[in-house]
């Protein structure tokens, strides 16, 4: 009996192992499924390089051009439009059938996954390439009022943080060299003269920083003040500086362990200090004050002009002062004669002008919210706009700088921003094609990223099988 149960065992075991023994059989395909097979996998390889390609054109247009803004969208359209042709028909060799491949299918094959990659990576790339900068400014996180920039050495005054010198030869790796930050310090101004570092602290008044030797900065002398200093002007042996409601201070500096006051004129609310063979140019909040200045210790007045706005800052190029004038934008009056000022011509910025540099025809002005913005000022009575718009910045352009082939801009909480802009006084048609090359994205990523969100949808539906 056992042995017949042991017979049944095996043999219902062999019947089990017969029955999973499959024998499978490739289904042959029609031409017509062989053809659809065909163009599902050239799909598929359309698909996966111009991913590829989104990645690798991001990271050369970021990395290696240095692209940004409208430059960049361009740059990115244009691997869009022109690379799938070259790949179809220079990589694949693929031949052109009107009836699979027409040149709609050619570029909307991967257009999504082109788009969503080459944000990824390039957003990716440029915060690795700025984090330093971003690092600097959580552990500093005060506001950068002014800036001066000689010989790749930036002198900052950073608010609260204090007065800051830094290593400018790299612009994205800048290293700190001193930083001189007593508990109470609210740095707005600083003015570089004789290797000194004048720094207008709102909460004290005037430190003086010998900065002769960068590997041994030391604090030499200082002018406390009962007001404000909105502006410092420094010339031979004397400081004059600008403070408001109080007018102006004249100092002598000759011997800068003990400062010499020599005059405080107190004719009106002075904002800004420019002088200029022996005429000091007062920015006064009615408009441009002239004083005689052949006598530091007894200045008088010339004359003066009314102009509308709140004039802040002031420079001097061939006859004319060119004001900065709050809301009102730029005002620019012909000095030729000292006691008979004309107003010369104007220009309305978008913003709040609050500081202005002059060089090769071409007037640099900080506007506030609105960023940078250049003027051509080859004819004083007619300023043109050079750039398309303002080099918009994220935070607030206050005071700025110019270096070689640089303009320097303290950017408030942003910290500082650097434009590359290698030929001052170009022709405006190709000063708005620099200008737009730093010209933030802003909002338009959005249409990007709007077209790649519904074109990776539409992709993924054409891959589900019902």
């Amino acid at each position: 009996m056992n042995e017949r149960n042991t017979v049944d065992q095996k043999s219902s075991i062999n019947v089990v192992k017969r029955k999973k023994k499959k024998y499978l059989v490739k289904k042959r395909l029609n031409s017509a499924e062989i053809e659809e097979k065909k163009k599902t996998t050239t799909e598929e390889k359309f698909y996966w390089v111009k991913a590829g390609t989104g990645a690798i054109s991001a990271f050369f247009g970021v990395f290696i051009f240095r692209l940004v803004g409208w430059w960049l969208l361009i740059y990115m359209l244009g691997f869009l439009l022109i690379w799938p042709f070259f790949q179809s028909f220079v990589i694949f060799r693929l031949p052109y059938k009107k009836d699979r491949w027409d040149w709609k299918e050619i570029l909307k094959s991967g257009m999504g996954g082109y788009f969503f990659i080459f944000m990824l990576v390039s957003t990716m790339v440029f915060t690795l390439m700025h984090f330093p900068e971003y690092s600097d400014r959580l552990d500093n996180p005060a506001t950068t009022q002014d800036i001066a920039v000689i010989d790749n050495i930036a002198y900052i005054a950073d608010g609260q943080n204090g007065f800051l010198i830094l290593d400018n030869k790299n612009n994205i790796h800048r290293e700190q060299l001193h930083k001189f930050n007593p508990e109470t310090i609210d740095a707005q101004r600083v003015v570089i003269h004789n290797n000194l570092a004048l720094v207008a602290d709102w909460n004290f008044g005037l430190h003086c920083i010998n900065v002769s030797d960068l590997q041994n900065v030391n604090l030499v002398g200082g002018f406390q003040t009962s007001s404000i200093i909105y502006d410092i002007f420094a010339y031979d042996n004397i400081v004059m500086l600008a403070v408001g409601e109080q007018g102006m201070i004249i100092l002598d500096i000759t011997n800068i362990s003990q400062i010499l006051v020599l005059n405080n004129y107190t004719q009106g609310n002075i904002q800004g200090i420019y002088v200029e063979d022996e005429i000091g140019y007062l920015n006064n909040l009615h408009g441009l004050d002239l004083i005689n200045m052949t006598d530091p210790s007894s200045p008088y007045f010339i004359g003066s002009i009314d102009i509308s706005g709140e004039p802040c800052a002031i420079d001097i190029e061939n006859s004319y002062a060119y004001i900065a004038s709050g809301n009102q934008g730029l005002h620019i009056v012909n000095i030729t004669d000292p006691y008979s000022l004309t107003l010369s011509g104007s220009f309305n910025t978008t913003g709040n002008a609050t500081d202005i540099l002059i060089d090769h025809n071409v007037a640099y002005i900080a506007d506030g919210a609105s960023g940078l913005v250049m003027l051509d000022i080859s004819d004083p009575s007619l300023p043109v706009n050079m750039t398309l718009s303002p080099f918009n910045t994220i935070g607030t352009c206050e005071q700025l700088d110019l270096d070689g082939d640089y303009v320097y801009i303290a950017d408030g909480v942003k910290g500082i921003t650097a434009i590359y802009l290698p030929y001052p006084g170009i022709p405006p048609e190709e000063s708005a094609v620099v200008a737009s090359k730093t010209i933030s994205m802003g909002w338009i990523w959005a249409v990007p990223a709007v077209i790649s969100s519904f074109a990776i949808i539409k992709e993924q539906k054409k891959r589900i099988v019902p």
